[in-house]
């Protein structure tokens, strides 16, 4: 089945392009017709779209000459300052940091480790959807760091900002109408 999508058309910055889910018909026209293509932006310098397996992993490979520590992973141009904290993040480190860092990480994520996560990771999970008011309109990105913080919080025993993260998060996801879903938590907020 032939596309309807030209490349005239590709357009991954505009946030339309993903009202209806992933745009699978432009990245066909880019893989087929300009499997790496230079994206203008109207804002921004502009960025490179490798849309490739193999080009994928090729550019994955060679961290010399695309770094994810000179501009970031971000799409976005950063001040400075802003770049110096993005580039503290894991996502943003090339080697020998970045393997340094994931190799800490993923003792972390082994089957083992995150078979022992589960009943935790689902019990936040439910805390979550049934305490929260409008559940349905919260991002699932967002659900899911507010779950994976806590779940850090509460795995290193800092219960006190697994609540706060909770509190943040629920404010956060109604627009300012604060509501605790965390009521039933097993670690009460109280003040020191």
């Amino acid at each position: 089945m032939q596309s309807n999508v030209k490349l005239r058309d590709v357009d991954l910055v505009n946030r339309d392009t993903y009202v209806k889910g992933v745009p699978h018909e432009m990245f066909e026209v880019l893989r087929r017709e300009a499997p790496v293509f230079w994206h203008d932006e109207e804002d921004g310098r502009g960025f490179w779209a490798v849309t490739r397996y193999e080009d994928v992993v090729a550019v994955n490979r060679d961290n010399e000459l695309y770094s994810s520590h000179r501009g970031t992973a971000l799409i976005m141009d950063q001040p400075e300052d802003t770049l110096a904290q993005q580039r503290l993040m894991m996502l943003n480190m090339d080697p020998p940091m970045h393997t340094r860092y994931r190799l800490l990480v993923n003792k972390g994520f082994t089957p083992r480790m995150v078979g022992k996560l589960e009943e935790r990771i689902g019990a936040l999970t439910n805390d979550i959807v049934d305490n929260h008011a409008a559940f349905a309109a919260i991002e699932a990105a967002g659900t899911a760091v507010s779950i994976g913080v806590s779940y850090l919080f509460h795995r290193y025993h800092h219960h006190r900002l697994e609540r706060w993260t909770s509190i943040v998060h629920a404010s956060l996801a109604t627009s300012g109408a604060v509501r605790n879903y965390c009521l039933k938590t097993e670690y009460p907020l109280t003040a020191r």
